[in-house]
């Protein structure tokens, strides 16, 4: 059991250090080996953080 918060759960979708790590414990995840918890807050926290890195030209993509 892990939980995945804002900061973690935005590596998934824009590139950055620890993104891997982040993509590693998903793909446990979907494989179902590790169960995987979040906040309802991450999804729109998530939005605001993309969009904030889109703005400022950073989107490197992810996933």
């Amino acid at each position: 059991m892990i939980y995945i918060d804002t900061s973690a759960f935005v590596k998934r979708y824009h590139i950055e250090a620890g993104s891997e790590k982040v993509n590693y414990i998903f793909r446990e995840g979907m494989n179902g080996k590790r169960t995987i918890y979040l906040s309802y807050w991450v999804i729109s926290e998530t939005i605001n953080a993309i969009d904030k890195h889109r703005n400022r030209k950073e989107f490197a993509g992810g996933v």
